[in-house]
């Protein structure tokens, strides 16, 4: 029974669900708004990205990302790979409440970390000029003054 696992057509077929499952279900996940896309038509036949929108962002052929898609690796170079990898990566928008300024929404990238398997890093940012950006400069500048002595008057 062992030995049937290790058979290269099993081997074959198992990596090409696995890359099926992944592609498919990574697009569903994400929206044009999370991939950085703008789109018009609110009346979407698919609940994530089109495969025209993955591979637009990755930079291929609509005919190869379906290829891809379809499990077919043959020949798929490290640069496509990582490209679809940065295509539909972990992005979004993750909105937090805060006591003083209230509702933040911040913008964040999961990347994991080469170094150190199974680790991943979080960065949140906010647009420049955004609302979350005037909140956060806020917060910032009120931290920063917070923690200081108060002035003492200069003597006359």
């Amino acid at each position: 029974m062992l030995q049937r696992l290790f058979e290269p057509e099993l081997y074959t077929a198992a990596i090409t669900f696995e890359v099926k499952a992944f592609l498919s279900s990574r697009r569903a996940k994400m929206s044009p708004e999370q991939a950085g896309l703008q789109h018009f038509n609110r009346n979407r036949r698919v609940p994530g990205l089109r495969r025209s929108e993955v591979a637009d962002l990755a930079g291929v052929s609509v005919e190869y990302y379906a290829q891809l898609e379809r499990g077919n690796l043959a020949g798929a170079s490290d640069s496509v790979l990582d490209a679809l990898a940065r295509a539909l990566h972990s992005t979004g928008i993750k909105q937090f409440r805060h006591p003083v300024v209230g509702e933040i929404d911040l913008n964040f990238e999961t990347m994991q970390l080469n170094a150190d398997p199974g680790l991943s890093m979080t960065l949140l940012s906010a647009p420049a000029g955004s609302a979350a950006d005037d909140a956060l400069r806020l917060l910032a500048s009120w931290a920063a003054t917070r923690d200081r002595p108060p002035a003492t008057p200069e003597p006359r």
